[in-house]
């Protein structure tokens, strides 16, 4: 294995495949720990410089940061005093990490944002349905979600 898988909060960021790969020869796989502040960047950027990716799938593959992004936002919230209006109040630069979330999400993939909320609406559907494993496989493809 050339790369550590790396992890974020306990779950693999990236490398999912070099797990399974592992896992299936009996090789213990390396881990690591992500350490950028950025998740969404580092995945794009790893994967986007790998692959040779279409516009949905990497449009899936910021979708599944969905959760980080939102995250990042309330804790932005929660420092400004709860609200947008106290955000943009409390602060006297532009907030460059201000947005929506499948806009930001959309930026930092380089593909439109009705891709990524096609994406996001996929991956939601298929977490209820068991179809993930499916999606993730690329045979779920946004524009006929």
């Amino acid at each position: 294995m050339n790369h550590p898988i790396v992890l974020l909060d306990g779950k693999i960021l990236d490398g999912r495949h070099r797990y399974r790969g592992c896992l299936d020869v009996g090789v213990e796989p390396r881990f690591t720990d992500f350490t950028g502040d950025d998740p969404v960047a580092y995945v794009t950027s790893e994967n986007a410089a790998r692959r040779h990716l279409t516009p949905s799938q990497l449009a899936h593959a910021v979708a599944a940061m969905k959760p980080f992004e939102e995250r990042k936002a309330r804790e932005r919230q929660a420092a400004a005093g709860g609200d947008k209006k106290s955000l943009v109040a409390n602060r006297h630069e532009a907030i460059a990490d201000a947005g929506r979330t499948t806009e930001k999400l959309a930026e930092k993939a380089g593909v439109g944002a009705r891709t990524v909320s096609r994406a996001i609406t996929v991956r939601e559907k298929a977490q209820g349905n068991g179809t993930q494993d499916t999606r993730e496989r690329g045979r779920l493809v946004a524009p006929l979600a």
